[in-house]
């Protein structure tokens, strides 16, 4: 039996970075990556904590409505919304289910509706226009003041195929470039929605939110602006991440963040991202057979990023030859990837490692990519 733990560390320019993938997603949970359109976008949704990671992967295959779910209150939670439980048992056919909580959650949030038979149906897949408007839902459950009214009716090629209950929500979504369609004024109403279109979707009611700079919601997609001049808001170790990860990582987090200028900026039952100054962040999240490591930083050259980072890859590794390697090329993390890319651990456990390029306005700079594989 394998379990396999993934690193995948990310180390990018701050501003204007345009990221150009080429399979940096995993094998197993990542074995799909995302569509060629649409990955820029996904990038940013991920680098943003929007993304579960039950729907980190496989991101052309068909989203279903308990999935949903999932994204949509990833963004609520980020506007700082509290949600009040006063009907625990709002469907009749979720009792049991993988997402009961977060169904029930939502349901009293207001992001969802059920069926008139009581039912949700989670498990079942969601078409373009019933998504439309689900985000539209999501919207009056953030901030019960937006005008979601369109400003006129639009023209759609398609438009026999809408369900006239639909329309106004899509005209919105459209008209607010949330939803762009499958071409000009092409909405394909009818069509399943998939994981990549629906993670756009939340991504991009992110930024009208932030845009509107509405009262009720707190820089939603802005939860990674760790690099801010200003000294982050220190968080805490909660005992539901200390349920979910070793005592070895919950050790070396405390001990990282002991440095005055590495705190704990964000934190769930399973992810955190650890913030170094205004030089970088360290974002660690697991899903359900692997530990996933995502950084970046604007200094290469700055020890107190390295030291931070290399104690959280030397923890997930438990032959320590990322200590040995790194302590050898002397502090030197882009010596430390070339040896890792040549590093084979015994027959069966070793480092994948893959680099890429990124760019900005005027410099250049190697996006390196790490997987641990372990036998157990």
């Amino acid at each position: 039996m394998k379990a396999k733990i993934s690193i995948v560390l990310l180390i990018m320019l701050l501003s204007s970075v345009i990221v150009y993938p080429n399979n940096i997603y995993a094998k197993d949970n990542y074995s799909s990556g995302p569509s060629k359109w649409a990955e820029d976008e996904i990038n940013l949704a991920l680098n943003h904590n929007l993304v579960p990671d039950d729907l980190k992967g496989n991101y052309t295959q068909n989203i279903l409505r308990g999935e949903y779910v999932l994204l949509a209150l990833e963004l609520y939670k980020k506007t700082g919304n509290n949600v009040e439980i006063t009907n625990p048992e709002p469907f009749i056919d979720i009792k049991g289910h993988k997402y009961e909580n977060e169904l029930i959650m939502a349901y009293n949030a207001g992001i969802i509706n059920g069926y008139e038979d009581g039912t949700f149906k989670p498990d079942e897949k969601i078409t373009r226009q019933e998504i439309a408007a689900l985000i539209v839902q999501l919207l009056k459950a953030i901030d019960s003041k937006e005008d979601l009214n369109a400003s006129k009716s639009y023209d759609y090629i398609d438009a026999a195929d809408i369900d006239e209950w639909v329309k106004p929500y899509i005209d919105y979504c459209y008209e607010n470039k949330i939803l762009k369609g499958v071409s000009e004024l092409q909405i394909n109403p009818k069509g399943n929605a998939t994981r990549e279109q629906s993670i756009i979707l939340i991504y991009r009611l992110g930024i009208k939110l932030d845009k509107d700079n509405t009262e009720s919601v707190n820089d939603v997609i802005a939860v990674s602006h760790s690099h801010s001049e200003e000294k982050s808001q220190e968080l805490y170790i909660t005992d539901e991440f200390n349920n979910n990860f070793s005592e070895e990582i919950v050790t070396a987090i405390e001990e990282i963040t002991k440095n005055d200028n590495v705190n704990i900026t964000d934190i769930t039952s399973k992810s955190a991202v650890i913030s170094i100054s205004n030089i970088g962040m360290i974002n660690i999240v697991k899903s359900k057979y692997e530990i996933t490591l995502y950084t970046s930083t604007n200094d290469l050259d700055n020890v107190t990023f390295e030291i931070a980072l290399l104690k959280m890859l030397e923890v997930l590794d438990e032959t320590e030859s990322i200590k040995n390697i790194y302590q050898e090329s002397k502090l030197s993390l882009e010596n430390s990837v070339e040896k890792l890319i040549r590093k084979k651990i015994g027959e069966k456990d070793y480092f994948e490692a893959q680099s890429l390029k990124i760019s900005s306005d005027n410099n250049e700079e190697v996006l390196y990519t790490f997987r641990y594989y372990d036998s157990l």
